[in-house]
């Protein structure tokens, strides 16, 4: 991949990150402001890493880049470790500090969920493709856990901490059969960002099921570009190639693959294998 191609990928990320809606709601604060000034060069120093294809990880470094761009915020440090004499406790985010001098704590995520009837086996109705990441397990473990590690065990990294909170941006999958459209549960934000899910073996069904007019073409999204879209040398199917894809990459690898559509590659699909949410069925 070219520079050039890197850099408009990262910019269209920037965007998504900073005016896409909140994935859990209430958050700490935005980054419209850090969009006209952020520079990508730091970005670009990302994917020499050897965990550049992870979705969090690349998030967060794009999070980094709105807060170190702007006006609001400054900087004062990001990854801090937290220990309790010699035992490792977790890890803040980041620390930021306002205008007025006052030091907040901000824990950043970035989640894809599939919505279903999963409560009774994943004690939630909204589960990761990895059926052992759930949106309740998440959000306890923000609100219980990682919002309170400044408060309960920095004062060796912050003596000062005014508050904390947090950044979630994602999307919520849900069947396109069946009556999950709402979306109106308590975990999540009103407003968040929605898409579909299909088992790999339901394509054909999915693909009859859809207006004429309907998506024809359908992009592959390679992580780490789960976020705006893949728009560095993009994979493109018809219906007919996405199915016959499919049924060897996802089916056969057991492996659940994310693609985009429309004019403006906003629509979301998440293609998962026959036998999801299975234990066996996830990699």
């Amino acid at each position: 991949m070219s520079e050039d191609s890197l850099a408009l990928q990262i910019r269209k990320d920037l965007y998504w990150v900073a005016r896409s809606p909140s994935l859990l709601g209430d958050d700490l604060t935005r980054f419209d402001e850090s969009l006209e000034t952020v520079r990508v060069d730091k970005i670009l120093e990302f994917f020499e890493s050897p965990g550049h294809f992870r979705v969090g990880r690349y998030f967060e470094s794009l999070v980094s880049a709105l807060i170190a761009n702007s006006p609001d915020w400054a900087l004062a440090g990001s990854n801090l470790v937290v220990r309790d004499g010699k035992r490792t406790i977790g890890e803040i985010d980041f620390l930021m500090t306002d205008a007025s001098g006052h030091t907040f704590q901000l824990e950043v995520a970035v989640k894809f969920y599939l919505c279903g009837e999963f409560e009774e086996e994943f004690e939630c109705n909204f589960i990761g493709p990895n059926a052992r990441d759930t949106l309740s397990r998440k959000r306890a473990r923000l609100l219980d856990h990682q919002l309170r590690l400044g408060e309960r065990f920095g004062t060796g990294i912050c003596s000062d901490l005014t508050g904390s909170g947090w950044l979630t941006r994602g999307v919520i999958f849900y069947p396109f059969e069946g009556d999950f459209g709402s979306g109106n549960d308590s975990l999540l934000s009103p407003g968040h960002s929605r898409g579909l899910w299909v088992r790999a073996s339901e394509l054909e069904r999915f693909f009859s099921s859809q207006e004429p007019s309907g998506a024809s073409t359908f992009r592959l999204l390679r992580k780490p570009f789960w976020l705006s879209g893949d728009w560095i040398d993009p994979v493109d199917f018809d219906r007919e190639a996405m199915i016959s894809w499919c049924r060897k990459e996802v089916t056969a690898q057991n492996r659940p693959a994310l693609f985009a559509s429309g004019s403006e590659w906003d629509n979301r699909l998440f293609v998962v294998p026959p036998g999801w949410p299975s234990e066996d069925s996830v990699r």
